[in-house]
Parts: structure tokens; sequence; C-alpha cells
């Protein structure tokens, strides 16, 4: 069986510093959307064919981050500089996957008066939580995460700020991910490339641990050297 191509897409999390925590704008996709409808998700979508403007010259990344500026006014009303777009990891749908992505995961910081304006079409609601209430409202099954988001929110946890945060990824760089989707009695589990059974889709190999275990009693993301 043939694998479907990724399309190229982008997202953009949106961090502001409130008076005691930072915070993240989500937004939830409609239930007609046959891509993790009903999700909250980070503002985003496909690349367009509008993303590849004069001065991009093929880069994928220059590219997406127009895709994700653009997709940012369209689903939240919110206007930025491409160029204050600062990326953070990238992510390719595993090859089992009917529809599958190769998105560029970016963040900027707005005012803690930024103004959301949701499309009402692909978008139909949105909140501004801290990673904590986030998790917390997905460990209640008041909200559901697709695992990138999922994965991201993580990430942030333990900054306190955004300043924190653009300092810890301009050391990091670009954090890429490849799942490969392991079924479970009670879930899945996703490997990632640096996880020693990721080859083998052995869960039990010995060696370094980098999953995200989707079980129906939690989920935990497991990152072991």
């Amino acid at each position: 069986m043939s694998i479907p191509t990724a399309t190229p897409s982008a997202s953009v999390m949106i961090m502001r510093d409130a008076a005691d925590a930072l915070e993240v704008l989500l937004v939830k996709r409609n239930t007609k959307i046959a891509f993790h409808g009903g999700s909250w998700v980070f503002p985003g979508g496909k690349v367009d064919a509008v993303d590849h403007l004069p001065g991009t010259n093929g880069d994928d990344l220059e590219i997406a981050r127009h895709a994700a500026a653009r997709e940012l006014h369209e689903e939240a009303g919110i206007v930025v500089n491409g160029l204050s777009l600062r990326a953070f990891s990238h992510w390719t749908t595993p090859n089992n996957q009917p529809k599958r992505f190769a998105a560029w995961f970016f963040f900027t910081t707005v005012n803690s008066d930024c103004l959301v304006e949701i499309d009402g079409d692909e978008i139909v609601d949105h909140c501004w939580l801290t990673v904590d209430e986030a998790l917390a409202q997905r460990d209640r099954g008041k909200i559901a995460l697709p695992p990138p988001t999922f994965v991201s929110l993580i990430k942030l946890r333990p900054f306190n700020d955004s300043a924190a945060f653009l300092a810890h990824v301009g050391k990091l760089g670009v954090e890429r991910f490849v799942p490969r989707v392991v079924d479970l009695d009670d879930g899945r589990c996703s490997l990632y490339e640096e996880d020693a059974g990721y080859g083998s889709l052995d869960l039990t190999s010995v060696g370094p641990r980098h999953r995200l275990m989707m079980q129906n009693s939690g989920w935990e993301y497991v990152r072991q050297y």
C-alpha cells in the first residue's frame, strides 16, 4: 500500500505573560473537520500557494512561516509579523495514517490585551489557559488535545515566562518528531526516533526512552536519555 504524501502545514503557539503565569491560546476545531475535529489546538493549517512569496526561494521553513502568520489571522484574527515567529518543532504524521501532514510549529508572544476573533467556521471556540490548566482539563476529559499539542505544552510547562522559553529554544533548536505508533490493549504509544524501541517497535527495548504513552488511564510523555 502506498504511503500518502505529507501535506506541508504550520501552527503557532501564541503565548502571553499574564499576572501570575504564562498563558497559551488554544482554539477548538469544528467537529466536521476530518483531521482532529473537535480538538483544541494551536491556530494553524495547510500551506497554500499564496504562501510561496517572493524571497522564500523554495525554503520550506520560510514558506511555513508565512502560512503560520496567515492562518493565525484567518482563524483567530491576530496579526503578527511573520519574522517574529520562531520555529521550535516539526512533526510528521505517521505513515499508517490516511491523511498526513508535515507541520512546522512556531511560537510568538502577544500583549495581555490581545483581541481574539475566531472565524466561526473551522474554529468554533477559543480560550487562554496556563499549561497546567490545559493539561488538567485534558485529564478530566473536558478538552481533547492532539499529541503534538500535548507534547508542546509539556515542553512549555517548566517555564514561567515567554522570555525563558525563548532562551531555551534558542539553545535547543528545532526538535523533530516522526512518530511510529504501537497499539496497546488500553491505548497507544507513539515512539520517537531517539527511543531505543523506535526501529523494532519493541517497547521493552533497553536504552533511551522518547515516547508518548496514550492510555485510557492517562497520557504520559517520557524523555529519558
